[in-house]
């Protein structure tokens, strides 16, 4: 058994399970709190006694999640070699967890490799699809789609546009709640009107998807059970995209504006909320 420096003078007999659940329990609740004071070096040290008292070939569940919490740590330290290693050990042990892909997504991020940024969040979202479950990150609780927003987020702070892009269209698809669908949307159309491909096929590929974007805002518009309660969110929602409709239209090249035309969504954004022109 490894011990931890809190258990060196500890030399008869092995602890019986319930005493160690129960030093696992106290490391992980001074870990929490030093974690929300923002101790990150605090909080790995008491992880790290977490880690101390496990078996050499630890098969409890929570070993995954401790090794997780330990990567969490060490990204806030600024070290993802060794959160690389910490959550690849958590990969063993639980491969089909999203958060293990989360935290390998920030720590690509982190060295800027922005193909395995990118394999990250395309992971996350798969297995987004495959849960409801909250997920909890060192005592914060986490939807799969809320993790995906904070992808995107991370990675367009860190100009990693793509991988942002590409979190977003998987909350657009997964997210039961329609405010965050929406929040995504405006997100993705604003990315794709400020982008300028040098080339035409750039050109068409960038339109296609502002308009697959602008197609998922009217078939969401039309779920009236989804806006229950929400009627003045939805009318603002309807009245942004319809403006982005005419703004586009106006300030762009001509495909688009023969594309925006002929989409027609002002005048069916304007049909099914009873808008005025």
């Amino acid at each position: 058994m490894r011990k931890s420096p809190q258990m060196r003078h500890y030399t008869g007999k092995p602890l019986s399970a319930d005493a160690l659940n129960g030093l696992h329990v106290i490391f992980w609740d001074c870990a929490t709190k030093s974690f929300e004071k923002k101790s990150y070096s605090e909080a790995l040290g008491w992880y790290n006694y977490s880690l101390g008292i496990c078996a050499s070939e630890c098969t409890d569940p929570h070993y995954a999640k401790l090794q997780r919490n330990r990567a969490t740590c060490l990204l806030h330290l600024n070290q993802p070699s060794q959160a690389r290693e910490a959550v690849r050990e958590a990969e063993k042990h639980d491969p089909d967890n999203i958060l293990t892909h989360y935290i390998l997504f920030r720590i690509a991020v982190q060295e800027n490799r922005e193909l395995e940024a990118l394999d990250g969040v395309s992971a996350m979202g798969k297995m987004a699809a495959q849960t409801d479950d909250r997920i909890v990150i060192v005592g914060r609780h986490y939807s799969a789609t809320d993790l995906l927003s904070l992808a995107a987020q991370i990675a367009l702070e860190n100009n990693q546009q793509k991988a942002a892009v590409k979190a977003l269209e998987c909350v657009t698809q997964q997210s039961p709640d329609i405010q965050q669908v929406f929040l995504s949307l405006r997100c993705l159309v604003r990315l794709a009107l400020k982008e300028e491909p040098e080339d035409q096929g750039g050109r068409d590929q960038n339109t296609e998807a502002l308009m697959s974007y602008i197609d998922i805002a009217h078939k969401k518009l039309a779920e009236h059970l989804a806006w229950s309660g929400l009627y003045e969110k939805r009318m603002e929602e309807a009245h942004w995209f319809r403006k982005v409709g005419e703004d586009g239209a106006a300030g762009s090249g001509k495909c688009l504006r023969e594309v925006l035309t002929e989409h027609k969504l002002i005048h069916v954004i304007q049909r099914n909320l009873g808008l005025r022109a």
